[in-house]
C-alpha cells in the first residue's frame, strides 16, 4: 500500500541531514559512517523518486523539491513517533480479562470477597464475576464451564476435574448461652453419641460441611433445621436455641458478643478448601495467578 514510503531511518537520515546541511557532521553525530548515511539518502530519494538534494564539491543543500517534501517528512516523522509511543504502551498493558470463578457458600461469605479484593489490586486489568452455590453445584458449574475454576469445600471430586487443596476449615459446635450443653468443658465435651442423636441446625444436603458433619458422625438424626447459608443457619441456632456446628469464622463476631457459645466436642470437624477445574481445559494464566494468591485466615 505504502510502496513509495522510504524506511523510517532513511527518512529520519534525510531531516538530520538538512539540519546539519552537512553530510559529514551528520554522520559525526549520529555516530554512523558517512556511507551509511548516503546510501540511506540515496535510498530515500529512489524511492520517493524525487532528487532531496543537491551535491555539489562545496558540500549539499536542499533542492525545491526537497524544501517542499521536507515539512511533510518531518511531520510523518512526529506521527510515527506517537504511534511508537502508543504500541509501547499498549504492548506494556495488558488486555482486558473477565474471570468467572464459582465459589460454595462459606467461601462466598467468608474468604471470597476479600481474595477478590487483594488479587484485583494487583491485577487492575482483570474483572471477575462470581457464581456461588454449594460444594457439589461448584463442582458442576466448573464441570459444564459455566466458571474457569472453583473452590469448595468437602465434597466428592468429579472424575473430568483436577482438584488442589488450598488449606483447612474448622467447623464448631455452637449452642445459645441458655442450652444445657453451654456450660460443657473440655473435660466433658459433648459427645458423638450424643450428636447423632440430637436434632442439630445444619447446612442443606450437598453443601461441603454437611458432608463433613455426615462423614464424621455417620446417620444423623432429623435436623432440628436445614439452611441454606451461614447467615440463616447462624440465625437457626439462635431462634430454635438448638445446637448447630457451623464454620468457626461465621460465629467469631457472636461468640464475642456473646450471643454464641462454642462448646468443646470429642470430635473434630475439619474440611479442605479446595480448588477445583476442569480436567482437559487450559486455565488462563489469570485464573492460575487468582489460585495461587489465595490465602487463608491462620
Amino acid at each position: 500500500m505504502y510502496r513509495n514510503l522510504p524506511a523510517w531511518d532513511d527518512l529520519y537520515a534525510v531531516v538530520l541531514t538538512a539540519e546539519h546541511e552537512s553530510i559529514s557532521a551528520t554522520a559525526r553525530d549520529s555516530h554512523i559512517h558517512q556511507q551509511t548515511l548516503s546510501q540511506r539518502i540515496n535510498r530515500a530519494e529512489n524511492t520517493l523518486g524525487i532528487e532531496i538534494f543537491h551535491r555539489s564539491p562545496y558540500g549539499i543543500a536542499l533542492t525545491a523539491a526537497g524544501r517542499s517534501l521536507l515539512p511533510h517528512v518531518r511531520t510523518l516523522l512526529a506521527h510515527a513517533d506517537e504511534f511508537e509511543a502508543s504500541r509501547r504502551l499498549l504492548a506494556r498493558t495488558p488486555a482486558h480479562v473477565t474471570l468467572t470463578i464459582a465459589v460454595s457458600n462459606t467461601v462466598a461469605e467468608l474468604y471470597s470477597p476479600a481474595w477478590i479484593a487483594t488479587f484485583t489490586a494487583t491485577h487492575p486489568h482483570v474483572s471477575i464475576t462470581q457464581l456461588q452455590d454449594n460444594s457439589a453445584g461448584v463442582r458442576k458449574l466448573v464441570a459444564e464451564q459455566h466458571a474457569d475454576v472453583g473452590v469448595v469445600e468437602g465434597g466428592t471430586p468429579l472424575h473430568n476435574e483436577i482438584e488442589k487443596e488450598l488449606g483447612s476449615d474448622e467447623l464448631v459446635l455452637t449452642v445459645t448461652p441458655d442450652h444445657p450443653w453451654a456450660k460443657r468443658d473440655n473435660e466433658h465435651p459433648v459427645t458423638a453419641a450424643e450428636l447423632r442423636t440430637t436434632p442439630l441446625v445444619v447446612r442443606e444436603k450437598g453443601s461441603g460441611s454437611r458432608d463433613v458433619i455426615e462423614n464424621v458422625l455417620g446417620t444423623l438424626s432429623p435436623p432440628a433445621g436445614e439452611f441454606g447459608s451461614l447467615a440463616s443457619q447462624r440465625s437457626g441456632i439462635m431462634a430454635l436455641k438448638a445446637p448447630g456446628i457451623i464454620a468457626k469464622g461465621a460465629i467469631a463476631d457472636h461468640i464475642q458478643l456473646g450471643r454464641l457459645i462454642a462448646v468443646p466436642a470429642e470430635v473434630t470437624f475439619t474440611r479442605p478448601l479446595t480448588a477445583v477445574w476442569l480436567r482437559h481445559a487450559t486455565r488462563s494464566k489469570e485464573a492460575k495467578e487468582f489460585i495461587d494468591s489465595i490465602v487463608l485466615p491462620a
